[in-house]
């Protein structure tokens, strides 16, 4: 699940996007930040993207920059990617998922 949050930048606040994964009863939030040139990744089923040119790694994130593409856990899976998405600190607390940046 994609989600945006507020980030304070000097005197401006901005948004930024990450993803929610679930992997059994843990879940896990990926900056959606590209490691290589900072563009926004997105997940490989959506429009413009493609699973094929990823070797068929499921649910994994593309760049569309430049091709490079990352696992279900945000580990480089395609260069020119070679460091994993960032994660955020996250927690699951009255079943809702609380993330800090």
């Amino acid at each position: 699940k994609r989600f945006a949050f507020p980030v304070a930048a000097g005197w401006e606040t901005r948004q930024r996007t990450a993803f929610l994964v679930r992997k059994g009863d843990e879940v896990i939030a990926l900056d959606a930040t590209c490691t290589h040139l900072g563009c926004m990744v997105r997940p490989a089923f959506a429009e413009g993207a493609s699973a094929s040119k990823l070797g068929g790694a499921p649910g994994a994130f593309v760049c569309p920059c430049h091709g490079g593409a990352f696992s279900l856990e945000g580990e480089p899976v395609k260069m020119p990617v070679t460091k994993p998405l960032a994660r955020l600190e996250t927690r699951v607390l009255g079943g809702q998922v609380q993330v800090r940046a």
